[in-house]
């Protein structure tokens, strides 16, 4: 790809394009004869930055394989309970994830340790199930509040109509039992 700044490098890796000379979609990392721009595979580079499992030239910053196809894997171990399979009822959250846009962004939500994802997959190798009364007993957060609105959203838990300033209510209480003066 020669020379470029790290900015530029993940501009091109993240948004590939027509090549001029194949016309396959992938990062343009070079130039032909006429200084149109060209696919890793038609300059002739040694590394053409092509994913190893589907071919793709979507982003690889994963190693040799696309950000879709990674995602795809980790999906197959991430949510599993503790006999190894991913329970039925999370098959929605699975294909929504698969469905992104950006790959990149669902691996980084997966990455995060103290997210939903993690908060999750915890649940899970509880051997707990999916429930609302589960997600209250991990306590208050933000990966909490987004993991349960997200699996509301898909159909994987019920609404559910409780009052959403418990955790306020419990922080004020403790705050008004102190003695300031």
């Amino acid at each position: 790809m020669g020379g470029v700044c790290p900015a530029c490098y993940r501009y091109i890796r993240s948004h590939p394009r027509p090549c001029t000379s194949c016309g396959r979609t992938r990062p343009l990392i070079g130039t032909d004869d006429h200084g149109s721009p060209v696919c890793g595979v038609c300059s002739g580079a040694a590394n053409p930055y092509l994913c190893l499992i589907c071919g793709s030239g979507r982003e690889t910053d994963r190693g040799p394989c696309c950000s879709r196809c990674v995602l795809r894997r980790r999906l197959t171990i991430e949510f599993t309970g503790p006999d190894g399979t991913v329970p039925a009822a999370l098959e929605p959250l699975n294909q929504a994830l698969l469905r992104v846009p950006r790959a990149y962004s669902a691996l980084v939500w997966l990455d995060k340790p103290h997210g939903g994802a993690a908060l999750l997959r915890n649940l899970l190798a509880s051997g707990a199930p999916v429930t609302h009364e589960a997600l209250d007993a991990l306590g208050p957060g933000h990966g909490q509040a987004h993991l349960r609105a997200t699996l509301v959203h898909l159909g994987i838990l019920p609404p559910r109509h409780a009052p959403r300033i418990t955790s306020y209510n419990v922080c004020y209480t403790k705050l008004c039992s102190y003695n300031f003066v």
